[in-house]
């Protein structure tokens, strides 16, 4: 069995590394933060399955033990039920298992203040690691993560993240919906919706796509793979390997303002090519709405506007101006995928008011 098992890991391994190796943008290898693993749900007395909680020195020296980890465990037993009362009323049971297993062994550490971010799951471990002033998006979005990670043989899915080794896939697609549902769940909050803005917006216009109980569905079962067969209904794998590692490169340099020329120019393509991609897909989809008359044509053109109003024609990121070229190409796509003009698709727009601001 055990030799079967190593077989059937090579050749998901193999799969992972394809993806980088063989499809532009070349994206540098590199260790993740976040990884994943198991859970299971006593609602009654949440803290029993908080099983370890590391506090930082800086707290112990302030105040007494007891009181600090009390607090604690209160706070992050009020989040947590909050968490399954609302997953429970968004999901079925079926796609809430992953979180009933995982935690069931999660735990939880602290870090200092004075680290750049906020929060992070460590998947591997089956940890979320928050400041001790965290705010209820950082848990929430990190309980998304534990809700949607599942370990099979030596590979970690979350998401729409798929892990082999030292390898990941998928990262901006998987961190996108994930705030993507933040927001949409939990919308009460203050400053949700101020996190991962350009990979929130990229998977808004993919469950435009495939669909929003689809595109939920696959989440929440760690299926990268599945969300890569809707895909295939209108685009090719090549395509689709260059638009999510085109994501990935976006979103680890997103932040960055030391950026090279070169690294300036690889942004640049890879936006290029992520709105291109989403373009071309969501017309392929609308034309098969049209065909089997699921919109009318009238329908369709507004649909149509809205989108490429989502995908904009430029970018401000971290101070750089990125102009896509997505600008000149609107009724080319149109004639070639409606065949010529069959449908009679022009355009009429306002180029400033596509603009988009990411800063």
């Amino acid at each position: 069995m055990k030799k079967n098992e190593d077989i059937l890991f090579k050749i998901d391994d193999i799969l992972i590394r394809l993806l980088y190796i063989m499809f532009n943008p070349i994206i540098d290898l590199f260790s993740s933060h976040r990884k994943i693993e198991k859970y299971t749900i006593c609602k009654k007395n949440i803290s029993d399955n908080v099983i370890k909680i590391s506090i930082p020195n800086e707290l112990k020296e302030k105040y007494p033990l007891e009181i600090i980890e009390g607090n604690i465990i209160n706070n992050i037993e009020n989040d947590i039920k909050e968490f399954i009362t609302t997953i429970e009323n968004k999901f079925d049971k079926n796609e809430c298992a992953i979180f009933l297993k995982n935690i069931k062994s999660l735990k939880f550490n602290f870090f200092e203040e004075k680290e750049n971010i906020q929060a992070y799951y460590d998947s591997r471990n089956n940890e979320i690691y928050l400041k001790e002033h965290y705010s209820k998006v950082s848990i929430f979005h990190e309980l998304l993560h534990v809700a949607s990670s599942k370990t099979k043989l030596k590979s970690r899915n979350t998401g729409f993240e798929k892990a082999s080794k030292n390898l990941f896939v998928g990262i901006g697609i998987n961190e996108g919906y994930t705030q993507l549902l933040t927001e949409r769940y939990f919308n009460n909050l203050e400053n949700v919706n101020n996190i991962y803005p350009y990979e929130v917006s990229i998977a808004d216009m993919v469950e435009e796509i495939i669909g929003r109980k689809t595109m939920e569905k696959l989440y929440m079962s760690a299926n990268l793979y599945g969300l890569v067969g809707e895909l295939e209904k209108y685009s090719t794998m090549n395509e689709i390997a260059k638009f999510i590692t085109s994501l990935d490169y976006v979103s680890i340099n997103y932040d960055r303002i030391d950026l090279t020329q070169n690294e300036i120019k690889q942004m640049h393509e890879s936006l290029d090519c992520i709105a291109n991609y989403l373009l071309v897909t969501f017309l392929k989809k609308l034309k098969e709405s049209i065909e089997i008359k699921k919109v009318s044509i009238e329908e369709s053109s507004k649909m149509f506007l809205e989108f490429i109003k989502k995908i904009g024609v430029g970018y401000e990121i971290s101070g750089n101006e990125y102009v896509l070229s997505i600008y000149n190409n609107f009724q080319k796509y149109l004639d070639e995928i409606f065949n010529n003009g069959e449908y009679n698709f022009k355009i009429e727009y306002n180029k400033d008011s596509l603009h988009n601001k990411c800063k």
